[in-house]
């Protein structure tokens, strides 16, 4: 696994994090997620 992602899909494809998870916590303000990277380490805090 990498650190960042540089697209939801990306993230989702090498993780198995589902793409609904992802989306639902940009729209919840989560940092780890900016300009459509992820950030898995941080997201995972979240």
């Amino acid at each position: 696994m990498q650190e960042e992602y540089p697209t939801f899909k990306a993230c989702s494809d090498a993780t198995g994090i589902p793409l609904a998870i992802l989306q639902r916590a940009r729209r919840q303000g989560c940092p780890a997620l900016k300009d459509g990277k992820v950030a898995l380490a941080a997201f995972l805090r979240w």
